[in-house]
């Protein structure tokens, strides 16, 4: 009974580790990456970015790349050189973790 009761425990362990493992960026996380690629991309004209209405599910591993693949849902507010500007955000995205924390690319 005592080894049943240790490969119950280890299974546990086993099946916790992959789940954390194996779940992509978390929301926070994800905006950081949108948030961050608008910033690359407009470079010193964006004065300002932020994402509203964000929500992100059905997150895996990608098939195609390295990475998550995500399904997000919002809207990015940009001040592109004193001009405002609202974007949909929908869709699947990549996500990647790299050395600096997690990037987003589109698929």
């Amino acid at each position: 009974m005592h080894t049943n009761k240790g490969s119950g425990l280890l299974a546990l362990a086993c099946a916790l580790a992959l789940a954390g493992c194996s779940a992509g960026p978390s929301k926070a996380d994800a905006q950081k990456a949108i948030e961050g690629e608008f910033s690359r991309i407009f470079g010193a004209a964006l004065q300002g970015v932020e994402i509203q209405d964000f929500e992100m599910a059905g997150c895996r591993k990608s098939e195609a790349a390295e990475g998550y693949d995500c399904d997000v849902t919002g809207k990015v507010l940009l001040n592109i050189a004193g001009t405002q500007q609202v974007r949909p955000l929908q869709g699947n995205l990549r996500f990647r973790k790299d050395d600096g924390g997690w990037k987003v690319h589109q698929k």
